[in-house]
């Protein structure tokens, strides 16, 4: 059995499956999703950002989940799930570091495998991606207004433009992921200008009214704000529709290029991926890297 040890929002979420998915396929086992980790960070004592299990959006074809137990409001599999570790009942593998592929991952012998971490690098679906890609359709027709920006995205030599901002900008953040400045953003509109006649650009954020009032755009645009919540992914796919991105980075930027229909579009992406790291196998060959230029 193979176990995925979900984490993270729903980019990196999406990163965990399709390792998991790619493993589980290449050994022929089951995949199994944990979520003690979503569970426990929810608890009021917890450092971390609450997150939820938001794989249910997709069409997918193993969603079985490893049953999670609660106690007094708090997750007890959390910590069942470390005991099972030490009596051996489960192997517990690590990401040795984030970002970077490791060949070895493939050569780990034994049952009931927990993969924690989360392997962002499409190097280790390789060879599955049609399958990857099969997998991340969503259950859910975009709503009226998202179906209308789809036609506007159809009509015009669309460019996603992606403005990451949200819990980057906190301090510890800001100084780890990085929050890209507006300088990257002027920058990489040039370099896309120059590829790309016409372009239209579709702005996507977290933070859609930072974006209106701090980015300018001399080229015709429409700021994407009619998502939030619940439906943000609307968001992700309404970016997999368009001809060409401007990259953030998030993981949710990256799925919204991954998935894009357009097989001659033209990326820009920040180098390197995060300030505290290179993360270089994250970044398809194809895609155009440029110098990331930080805030503070």
């Amino acid at each position: 059995m193979i176990i995925i040890r979900l984490s993270g929002g729903l980019g990196n979420q999406m990163f965990q499956y399709a390792f998991g998915k790619a493993i589980a396929q290449a050994r022929g086992e089951k995949l199994h999703l944990e979520t003690s980790f979503l569970d426990h960070n929810r608890t009021a004592n917890s450092q971390f950002m609450p997150r939820d299990f938001e794989l249910n959006l997709f069409q997918l074809s193993e969603i079985k989940r490893v049953p999670s137990l609660a106690l007094f409001g708090k997750s007890v599999s959390f910590h069942l799930f470390r005991w099972a570790n030490k009596l051996g009942l489960i192997r517990e593998v690590r990401e040795k570091a984030e970002g970077a592929f490791d060949p070895e991952i493939h050569k780990i012998v034994g049952q009931n495998l927990a993969f924690g971490g989360y392997w962002q690098s499409p190097l280790y679906f390789e060879g599955y991606a049609d399958l990857i890609r099969n997998e991340f359709r969503f259950k859910e027709p975009l709503s009226e207004p998202s179906q209308a920006i789809a036609q506007q995205i159809a009509a015009t030599e669309s460019v996603c433009l992606h403005v990451r901002r949200g819990d980057y900008g906190l301090a510890t953040n800001s100084q780890n992921l990085g929050l890209l400045s507006i300088e990257y953003y002027q920058k990489a509109i040039e370099s896309i200008t120059q590829k790309v006649a016409n372009p239209y650009f579709f702005l996507f954020s977290d933070d859609p009214q930072w974006v209106l009032q701090n980015l300018p755009l001399s080229h015709p645009y429409t700021l994407v704000d009619v998502n939030g919540g619940k439906n943000s992914w609307q968001d992700l796919a309404l970016m997999t529709l368009c001809k060409h991105n401007i990259v953030a980075n998030s993981s949710f930027s990256w799925w919204g290029v991954w998935l894009g229909i357009n097989p001659d579009k033209q990326v820009i992406c920040p180098n390197p991926w995060f300030r505290s790291s290179a993360m270089s196998d994250m970044i398809p060959a194809h895609w155009t890297k440029l110098d990331a230029l930080w805030v503070g």
